[in-house]
């Protein structure tokens, strides 16, 4: 047997109690309360899922009530429908700027609460479920970086020859690793990433820096991947410096998804071009290419996370292409 759905119902007319209770008792567990510091102590240790707040209230009003239950982190994911006989706009504002979920008036209709109650509830549960995906994310990405690196620095020893002499088609065999468990760790950032973003956790580590230098030291990465299949990577940079306020290890993590994916979906012997333009106080970094670009039916998609948009076919890197992370754009700066 499914639990029942709690809710805490405050109000100090015996009347309304009794209606809601008529109305709510046989399919939710509840409790009543007649004041406001009543109300607070059982919020404690009751949890309930929806609270049904009067705002007229003894001592404590239901503004403030409502202002402390926003405070406490045990009832983070608690919904509050304020129901009061105020009427005006400015009376809904103030319960909405208290942390009201929403507002009904008295008299109010039996379908209209019971419809509000079972929106609340059900969006309770799925605002609960998605904060778990998303601590399980950031759990299981912070695990896999410890294994992660002792991988990386067992490959990086045994190809400094730390180990003893490795044979050439060994040590190409652990160039190929390297490279994988490089892009392996960077997928974890990505996911590390989008966790702490999706948990209002993310910040950005605004520094000055040369926008020509960042370019060029990713370029510079991936050169011999690039030789290894007769690309030309080239950076458009100039020796001057162009100073800009910027996160640049974000900035470094695009420029670096966007080079290796056009790098590993154009054909062998094509171009890949990079260029820094700038616009009034706006910069912009263009990476273009003669690859088999994105079909522009999807090209409105690149963003979505982990959307698989197309099977690669021809030359290039086979394998499902995501949309999360751009692929090359047939003639168009990206």
């Amino acid at each position: 047997m499914l639990q029942k759905k709690k809710i805490l119902i405050v109000d100090d007319n015996q009347s309304s109690i009794e209606i809601f209770q008529e109305i709510l008792s046989d399919d939710y567990d509840l409790q009543m309360a007649t004041t406001g510091e009543e109300a607070l102590k059982i919020a404690t240790d009751f949890r309930p899922d929806l609270i049904l707040l009067d705002i007229l209230l003894p001592g404590i009003d239901g503004y403030e009530v409502c202002r402390r239950l926003r405070g406490s982190s045990n009832l983070m994911y608690t919904k509050i429908i304020m129901i009061s006989a105020k009427k005006m706009t400015s009376e809904r504002l103030e319960g909405y700027e208290a942390g009201a979920d929403d507002y009904i008036t008295k008299p109010f209709y039996q379908d209209e609460l019971l419809a509000k109650v079972n929106v609340y509830l059900r969006l309770k549960h799925v605002e609960q479920i998605d904060q778990m995906r998303r601590d399980f994310t950031a759990t299981v990405t912070h695990e896999m970086r410890n294994p992660m690196s002792v991988v990386k620095c067992f490959i990086a020893n045994a190809l400094e020859g730390i180990y003893g002499r490795i044979e050439p088609e060994l040590r190409e065999q652990f160039e190929i690793a390297s490279r994988n468990t490089e892009r392996l760790g960077r997928i974890i950032t990505n996911f590390f990433d989008i966790s702490r973003i999706e948990a209002g956790k993310g910040r950005l580590l605004l520094t000055r820096f040369d926008i020509h230098d960042m370019v060029r030291e990713v370029v510079n990465k991936f050169q011999s991947m690039a030789a290894s299949r007769q690309i030309k990577l080239e950076a458009e940079t100039s020796t001057g410096k162009q100073i800009i306020y910027a996160d640049r290890d974000k900035l470094v993590v695009t420029l670096t998804h966007l080079v290796e994916n056009a790098i590993k979906f154009i054909h062998e012997g094509g171009n890949i071009n990079i260029r820094i333009n700038s616009h009034d106080s706006k910069i912009g970094i263009d990476v273009e290419d003669n690859g088999p670009g994105i079909p522009h039916e999807h090209i409105d998609r690149i963003f979505d996370r982990f959307v698989q948009i197309e099977k690669q076919v021809g030359p290039g890197e086979h394998g499902s292409r995501s949309a999360g992370l751009p692929d090359s754009t047939r003639g168009h700066p990206r």
